[in-house]
């Protein structure tokens, strides 16, 4: 990734902060003598209550205008301070991802870290994005994160554990580049990546591998717009799962049975359990909630 150098930086925060009309340029420098944590930046993002926040490899960084307050390792709640991208999303919250594939969310009172413990891939996102459901999304390179799941699968096979722990890292890797498809919009390798799934799995009747199945399935189908299709898939995928749920209220949603899809939406938007994926459903399936359910 290439990082901002400090001159951009100063350019940056002149532009934000100057008044509209000014009678002699002034140009001002900010680096590590001023308070910066580094003399370079890899993200910058003014939230909407005027704070100018960078993202560094010495943590993350608010800017006032006057003066730089500083949260690294040091601040509860944050686990990496190797950040490098911002977002804010439309409740006002601020997302931080970082180098070593952690989150850092901030909700203007505390800082939480989510990562590889609570479900997220152990990639580096390059940007962080919105979609119209409120649905976040890290954007990295995608060979990376399929290399990063090549490599932990290599590793795995190279270690001294049992074959069948193993043998169970093949399977997984063949659902998460199946998911992977899906969200890059590779439908085409999404459907081969599901059916060598498929495969492997059969002989084991696993009932969570074969709910991971009918996961891919339904998520194929929702992709390419068939909802009903989708609605069967995912009939039988986790239902302890936020994110299933919430797929099954756009697979709902697809045909127009707006019913049911604000039925599946509010179980997804007040999920009451231990799951991470709720931190990513919860505001855009609380937006499909309508007047049906109340």
């Amino acid at each position: 990734m290439r990082s901002v150098p400090a001159l951009v930086v100063c350019l940056t925060l002149l532009t934000a902060l100057a008044p509209p009309v000014c009678a002699q340029n002034r140009f001002d420098s900010w680096n590590t003598e001023n308070g910066l944590p580094q003399n370079s930046v890899n993200d910058i993002l003014q939230t909407r209550d005027g704070y100018l926040w960078l993202a560094t490899f010495g943590g993350l960084v608010r800017f006032d205008g006057i003066r730089f307050a500083i949260f690294d390792r040091s601040t509860p709640g944050i686990e990496s301070q190797r950040l490098t991208a911002l977002h804010q999303d439309r409740n006002g919250v601020l997302w931080a991802a970082s180098e070593d594939g952690m989150l850092v969310q901030y909700d203007g009172n505390r800082f939480t870290t989510y990562s590889s413990r609570d479900g997220l891939p152990p990639v580096s996102a390059v940007r962080i994005e919105e979609d119209e459901e409120g649905c976040l999304c890290g954007r990295s390179n995608p060979p990376m994160v399929s290399v990063s799941y090549a490599e932990a699968v290599k590793l795995i096979d190279q270690s001294d554990v049992p074959q069948q722990v193993k043998d169970a890292s093949r399977r997984n890797s063949v659902f998460e580049a199946s998911r992977l498809a899906v969200a890059r919009g590779d439908l085409a390798t999404a459907r081969t990546k599901a059916a060598e799934y498929a495969t492997l799995i059969a002989p084991r009747k696993a009932p969570f591998e074969a709910r991971q199945l009918q996961e891919l399935r339904g998520s194929i189908a929702l992709a390419e717009k068939r909802g009903a299709d989708a609605v069967k898939e995912l009939s039988g995928a986790n239902q302890q799962d936020p994110k299933v749920l919430y797929l099954t209220a756009l697979a709902f949603r697809e045909p127009g049975d707006a019913r049911q899809a604000a039925v599946f939406a509010k179980k997804a938007a007040r999920f009451n359990g231990l799951a991470f994926n709720y931190a990513y459903v919860r505001t855009r399936a609380a937006a499909l909630i309508g007047p049906a359910t109340e």
